[in-house]
């Protein structure tokens, strides 16, 4: 098993990538982004939005408009990143309650919250300009 990135997550990181190589006092059109890696419109605009509502993206409207990078890639975090798109990193209990062994239960949850935390830990000290190899 290996760790899983979600397409959001993916299309954002080449998202950004592209804007980060135009530099960041362009905007960028979905359109753009689209054709370069021949990904689905309406997933990247998806993606963008969400990134904007973060505050990860600026919003340029009009003819000219698109999306450009609010902060250079080195200060935003993977964590942020994550967070933005796929909410909270956060440990649950999948079973119901008074399924399973309650003592098991604990255990793995005690368990799967330390590895969340350095997980989290990770995430936070790797920028996205260093995820994409710089």
């Amino acid at each position: 098993m290996g760790l899983h990135l979600s397409k959001a997550l993916v299309y954002a990181i080449h998202a950004l990538d592209y804007m980060h190589e135009k530099g960041s006092s362009q905007p960028v059109m979905v359109r753009e982004i689209c054709e370069k890696y021949s990904f689905s419109y309406d997933t990247v605009l998806s993606v963008l939005r969400r990134l904007s509502r973060g505050k990860l993206l600026t919003t340029h409207r009009g003819i000219k408009g698109g999306f450009s990078l609010r902060y250079p890639l080195k200060s935003i975090s993977l964590l942020t990143l994550v967070e933005t798109l796929e909410g909270p990193i956060e440990s649950l209990d999948p079973l119901q309650p008074g399924v399973g062994n309650a003592r098991l239960k604990r255990a793995v949850l005690k368990n799967t919250t330390t590895l969340n935390s350095s997980f989290r830990k990770a995430l936070q000290k790797t920028s996205c300009l260093k995820m994409i190899g710089y």
